[in-house]
Order: C-alpha cells, then sequence, then structure tokens
C-alpha cells in the first residue's frame, strides 16, 4: 500500500493543487486511495467495473488498452499512475469529452511524473495515427494503376497529358543534338537504374563483361545509384575490366542556363508527375552528350523510357531498349509515364526493342500495340560453375542449419507480391508435412520478408522452413537444393529456375509467363498451371518420393541449361544486334 500511496503523492504534487481523477494500469484497492478522497486530494478514482463505491467517477472498459468510461464530468486534471506510452487515443478522446485539460502520468522513462495537455496530445495522437497508419494506406491505393490512370485522365482533360510533355521536353532539348560524326562507334553504354542484387543486374554483369571479354569494344556501365546495396555488382565488373560511372544527378549537372530554362518550361507538368521523369532525361542527357557513345543499351522499363530519350535528343547511333519480364502492367511498379514514353520513342526514332523471354515480347506488343515481330527475343546467358564438392555443399548446409541428410525444397525469390511468398510457404507447408526430415528453405530479401518470417512462426514451422535472407552464394545454395521451387503469379524468363537447373536440380513451377521457356516438361521441371499449393506440393511430393525420376531430371536439367542459356551464345547474340548497322 505504501508505494502505490506514495506514487500517487508524487503524482499529486503535479496537480498545483487542484484535485484529479486518479486512475491506474492495475487494479486499486479500497486503502489505496480512501484517504485521498476523504481529504478532498482526489475527486474520484477509476474503477475496474465491478466496484461501484462513493468514490467512483467511472471505469475501466479494457484496462489493457486503456479504453475507460467517465461517467461524472470532471474540469480538472486526471493523474494515470502508469507511463505515457500506454495511453492511446482512446483515453484522450473520453477526457476531451469530458472537458478534462490535464493530464498527469509518468514520463516514458517511468521515473518521473510529468503534466501533459489533452488537447495537444490528441492532436498529436491523431497526426502519428494519420502518419504512421492511415497515410501509408491512403498512399498505397493512390498509386495502384486503377487511381493512377484516373488521376492522369483527369489532368487530361484540363490540358496536361504525358504525350504533350514528351513532345515539347524534345522540342525545347535540341541544344543537346550532335552530328552523326561526333559519336564513337566502338563505345557501348550498358544504362541501368542500380547495380544491385537483382537477376537483370546480373544479366548486364555478365553482358559487359562478356563483350569486354570477346570483342574489341570499350564497354560502360553507367547507373544512376551506385550506393550500397545498389554497388552489389560494381566489383565483379570493373574485375573485368570494365568502367564504372554514376550519372550524376540533375542538381549536380542542371547548372548551364539552357538546362535551367528547360526545367522552368516543363515544370507545368509537374502535376502529372512527369518533372521527375523529365530530370532524369535531362540529367542521362548531359552525361551522354559527355560521354558520346555509338551504342546505348538500356535495361528495364524506368531506365528505357529516360535513357532511351536522353539517347535519341543527343542524336545516338543505334539505341537498344531491353524488357526483362513481361510488360509493366502487370505489375505494382507501373507508372504512367512508362507507356507514353516508349511511344514516343517509336515515334521519334528506331529503336531496337529486346526481351528475353517470347513471353515477354508477346506481352510487350501487347501493351504497346504493335507486332511482336519487332520485338527480338534473346535468352538471358549464364557464366555456370561447376557443381561444387560435397564437402562444400554440407559446409553450406551446416551454416543453415540443414541436417547433412535431409532432403532440401528450395529456392531463392524477391520477397514481394507477384512472387506469392505466401503460396510458397503454403506449398512447403504440405510438403514438409508429409516427408519427415525434409527441409524448405527460401533465400531473398524484400518487402514482404518480415511478414513470411512472422507468418511461419505463427504456424509454428520455424524449424522446417527457414527464411534467412540474401546469400552471395546462389549456385552453391542451389547446389544444395535437391528440388527448386518458383510461385511467382508472372515472370519474364526467370534466370533462378536456369540457374538451378545448371547445378542439376530439377524445378516446379506455376508456368507463368517466359518459365516454361526455361525448362523442358516432365524432364528437367512440372509445371503446375492452376497455381494451387495442393498441385505445386503434389508436384514436389511425387519428386520427393521417387529418388531415381528426381536424380535423372536433375541430370537432363544440368545437361539442358548449360546447353542451351551459355553466355557465348547470348554474347554473341546481342554483339550483333549492336553492330549490325555497322
Amino acid at each position: 500500500m505504501q508505494a502505490v500511496n506514495d506514487l500517487i503523492l508524487r503524482g499529486l504534487t503535479c496537480a498545483n493543487g487542484n484535485a484529479p481523477i486518479l486512475a491506474a494500469p492495475f487494479d486499486l484497492k479500497d486503502e489505496d486511495y480512501q484517504a485521498l478522497f476523504s481529504e478532498g486530494k482526489i475527486v474520484g478514482v477509476i474503477m475496474d467495473g465491478s466496484k461501484h463505491g462513493v468514490a467512483y467517477i467511472g471505469r475501466w472498459t479494457d484496462q489493457q488498452t486503456c479504453r475507460l468510461k467517465i461517467d461524472k464530468s470532471h474540469n480538472g486534471y486526471f493523474l494515470y499512475l502508469g507511463v505515457r506510452q500506454q495511453i492511446g487515443s482512446n483515453m484522450l478522446w473520453e477526457l476531451r469529452r469530458n472537458n478534462i485539460q490535464k493530464l498527469i502520468c509518468l514520463a516514458d522513462n517511468g521515473e518521473e511524473f510529468k503534466v501533459f495537455s489533452v488537447q495537444r496530445e490528441l492532436v498529436n495522437s491523431v497526426y502519428a495515427r494519420l502518419k504512421h497508419q492511415i497515410i501509408p494506406h491512403l498512399s498505397r491505393i493512390y498509386y495502384l494503376p486503377l487511381f493512377v490512370s484516373l488521376r492522369v485522365k483527369f489532368w487530361q482533360l484540363i490540358g496536361l497529358n504525358l504525350t504533350n510533355a514528351y513532345d515539347e521536353l524534345r522540342v525545347n532539348s535540341q541544344f543537346f543534338s550532335l552530328p552523326t560524326e561526333s559519336f564513337n562507334n566502338n563505345k557501348v553504354i550498358l544504362l541501368c537504374g542500380s547495380l544491385g542484387p537483382g537477376g537483370a543486374e546480373r544479366q548486364i554483369t555478365y553482358t559487359a563483361c562478356g563483350l569486354a571479354e570477346r570483342t574489341g569494344h570499350d564497354i560502360i556501365v553507367a547507373s544512376r545509384y551506385l550506393e550500397p546495396p545498389g554497388d552489389f555488382y560494381k566489383k565483379t565488373i570493373e574485375k573485368a575490366g570494365v568502367s564504372v560511372k554514376a550519372i550524376p544527378s540533375f542538381l549536380e549537372g542542371g547548372a548551364d542556363q539552357k538546362i535551367q530554362a528547360l526545367d522552368r518550361i516543363l515544370n507545368k507538368y509537374s502535376k502529372i508527375g512527369f518533372k521527375y521523369i523529365c530530370r532524369e532525361i535531362i540529367a542521362t542527357a548531359i552525361f551522354l552528350h559527355k560521354e558520346r557513345p555509338g551504342v546505348v543499351h538500356c535495361w528495364m522499363d524506368a531506365t528505357n523510357v529516360s535513357a532511351g530519350i536522353a539517347a535519341q535528343i543527343v542524336g545516338i547511333p543505334r539505341i537498344i531498349v531491353s524488357g526483362r519480364s513481361m510488360a509493366p502492367d502487370n505489375f505494382n511498379i507501373f507508372q504512367p509515364y512508362m507507356k507514353p514514353g516508349y511511344e514516343h520513342l517509336q515515334k521519334n526514332g528506331s529503336p531496337i526493342f529486346l526481351n528475353n523471354s517470347q513471353a515477354g515480347a508477346d506481352d510487350y506488343a501487347r501493351w504497346l500495340g504493335i507486332d511482336s515481330g519487332k520485338i527480338k527475343v534473346i535468352h538471358n546467358g549464364f557464366d555456370f560453375p561447376a557443381p561444387y564438392s560435397d564437402v562444400k555443399i554440407s559446409e553450406f548446409r551446416k551454416t543453415h542449419g540443414i541436417p547433412p541428410d535431409a532432403l532440401v525444397l528450395g529456392s531463392i525469390m524477391r520477397f514481394s507480391e507477384e512472387k506469392q511468398p505466401n503460396l510458397w510457404i503454403d506449398t512447403a507447408k504440405r510438403v514438409v508435412d508429409e516427408c519427415p526430415g525434409l527441409i524448405a528453405i527460401a533465400f531473398g530479401d524484400g518487402v514482404l520478408l518480415e511478414q513470411m518470417r512472422t507468418a511461419v512462426e505463427k504456424i509454428g514451422y520455424a524449424d522446417r522452413i527457414f527464411l534467412p535472407g540474401t546469400t552471395s552464394e546462389a549456385f552453391l545454395a542451389m547446389n544444395s537444393f535437391d528440388l527448386f521451387l518458383l510461385t511467382s503469379r508472372m515472370e519474364g524468363l526467370p534466370n533462378v529456375l536456369i540457374e538451378a537447373q545448371a547445378m542439376g536440380v530439377p524445378v516446379v513451377t506455376t508456368a507463368k509467363g517466359g518459365m516454361t521457356e526455361t525448362y523442358i516438361e516432365r524432364v528437367t521441371g512440372i509445371s503446375a498451371p492452376d497455381g494451387s499449393y495442393e498441385t505445386l506440393a503434389r508436384a514436389c511430393l511425387d519428386l520427393f518420393k521417387d529418388d531415381e525420376r528426381r536424380k535423372k531430371m536433375g541430370i537432363n536439367a544440368a545437361r539442358h541449361a548449360r546447353k542451351y542459356f551459355s553466355i557465348g551464345q547470348m554474347i554473341e547474340k546481342t554483339n550483333q544486334t549492336y553492330f549490325s548497322f555497322l
């Protein structure tokens, strides 16, 4: 009793002689407050709901979450024997409803009492909820393709559209244009958003290093973002003797008066999101104007638009824009500037369109309304390592807590919506349920990784389904799998399926997009086109329960991948594309 009484008396010293309502995050006993109530030092107590005495002024409706109901209004102070962190907006709204002006409670360190304005704390609470809960949720809705299209259409109705914006940019940027003889036809620049640990970035690396090794061309890789993790492949590329250059930002390179004037002219299009992409185009044009390559090869949609248009403005003789998946309207990354940007590229020149799968080429043709024959397909190529030794595989398994004799269902993925990691976990759960001793493991990072880890913990499978994050030893990881599972709802040409097969691992997939271009059905992989976890799990279980068949498919898989997806084949076709015009 004495400890609680002392706590109350400490709080009362902050009330400036006023008698507050008393409440606590624990049940108060009669002896804790009766004397203080009799002496008029408190006006009443918030009780636990089952009590109702003379000191009663309100009750807890949920003591754990600080929800209460005050039945007798009191214009004054409220003394709470807990910390400020415990108090949410529900209590603050109830205090405000009853005209209580001041809240006395322990500071978040739990050591001293402080006086807070109820009105101000309520405003802060509402603002925090808006900032951390409501606004992010609305932002996700705001950027959904449907709402993006509606916003664009609204601005088009009042005379602002992206087609006009691109046209006006071109008209006012003629000062960048260079005569044909200004360019070095032996110089090739590969442009990308970053050199982070992704499949497309790996292909950029293979292409740059392969061209440097097999041709006499001056190869440069240029990127906007080269800070970690955007520099993942930088050292590998430089080790092959290829220069890696950062494209300066607009603010670094846009001090010229003509460029500043251009920026001001196009400012009116900022309402339709053109300001950012416009500055990306200008910054890239400044870079290309200085480098003067004969060939510019752009990778992935955002760079295809910004660098492709910049290359046209400067007058680069040969421009290649390379899609690495399905059309962007299949994904959440879709932006309204992309399609008008591609249309502008087609209207103002003859860039070569590439894709790494026929499925991707067909889908881009559908999206852009062009003949798919205008999009050249060059499948990805790989510099496959030799299979790893049993000792190396055993060490890798031990590092990740995998028993040496366990069968392994594995994957490497980006934990994002289109990869359907929840479907992967549902499938893995069914498989490990029917195969005692089997381990499922998926390497990778992404916005959904923590959510998936929580889901695995919640269902009690953390000792059978592992999500360790990224690995720098992707081929070794694949060589340690017995079966590879990919559950994406959409893919272009997934590198991981080719790489897994090259390491002698058969694959099971949802057969979406260009997946089936990577394996031979029932020979090196199995499709589950209905995309259900039951069908995927059954395909996996059929192979896990038939060791001879699974191992034979693994041998076929290695032979197939290494024959049809060699880096030499890709480099030869890419080089022909670059220089067939010379």
